[in-house]
């Protein structure tokens, strides 16, 4: 074989992702062409000038820099939170990989959920007057959750040296609180991020919508990147626990909450349609 040990399982990996890539790539090739809505707008290489530039256009229609900051608040909060995962499973509650997968795919199935329930609580596109609740409700479920880990009573390994796998928990109440909690906080996520998603989406110009979206696109990967570092600097220079981490992580929340209350539920913002601006 051209590859051996280590290499070979990297490069078996490396030529899946780019098998699915190259895949994804000629997918795209079937996708309707659409005019373009800016024909005229030429593009510029120096970024931060562009971000500027892109952050003053998402001042001048109302609502949608705010919607930004929101849902990139949401990612900046999942990322954290699931960036402490690996450590509290082998750190806390003495768990194996199992586990941990078992989390990762509880939160994404989660989020799932959450998206899919916004038919039925935000039935309006663009209407984010009720997200601070689902702001809240993250906070109040994750308080929960770092709580249970902080006064941990579940099952721990038998024998020094063992780890917690996936097939000794069922039955664990404690294991099903941590479970519940972290479900019901990645689908208030869903409920707090595919709305503001619509909002941006509504309330931009359509000339200016896919510049919107790579506005959006590049604060959540700031958000993800600063919420990513500073947990760790937390962790490894001012030796907080992650459960610690997290209750930082549910006051940003709160504020979160009472920030979209004050933008979006007092002011009682509505959409109009004509113009893809929101009027009060």
């Amino acid at each position: 074989p051209l590859f051996k040990g280590p290499l070979s399982k990297c490069a078996q990996f490396s030529g899946r992702y780019l098998s699915v890539a190259v895949l994804g790539y000629f997918s795209s090739l079937c996708i309707k062409l659409v005019p373009p809505a800016m024909p005229k707008l030429k593009i510029q290489y120096n970024i931060f000038a562009q971000i500027i530039e892109l952050h003053n256009c998402a001042r001048c229609s109302k609502g949608v820099l705010e919607a930004i900051w929101g849902s990139s608040f949401f990612w900046l909060a999942g990322i954290v939170v699931m960036s402490l995962i690996p450590g509290v499973c082998k750190v806390l509650l003495k768990a194996d990989s199992t586990i941990y997968n078992m989390f990762l795919a509880i939160f994404s199935i989660g989020i799932g959920c959450g998206a899919f329930l916004c038919n039925y609580f935000f039935r309006e596109a663009g209407n984010a007057k009720n997200v601070f609740l689902s702001a809240l409700g993250m906070g109040i479920f994750l308080l929960d959750f770092a709580w249970a880990i902080q006064n941990w009573s579940g099952i721990m390994p038998f024998e020094p040296g063992k780890m917690v796998s996936l097939n000794m928990i069922w039955g664990d109440w404690s294991y099903i609180r941590i479970i519940f909690d972290l479900f019901m906080f990645s689908v208030c996520g869903g409920l707090f991020n595919v709305p503001l998603s619509a909002c941006i989406q509504k309330w931009s110009n359509p000339c200016e919508l896919s510049r919107m979206v790579a506005l959006n696109n590049i604060v959540n990967a700031g958000f993800m990147a600063g919420g990513t570092m500073l947990g760790a600097l937390l962790i490894e220079k001012c030796h907080f626990v992650e459960y610690q981490v997290m209750y930082l992580v549910v006051l940003a929340l709160i504020f979160s909450s009472g920030y979209l209350f004050c933008k979006f539920k007092v002011k009682k913002s509505s959409v109009s349609s004509n113009d893809g601006k929101m009027t009060d």
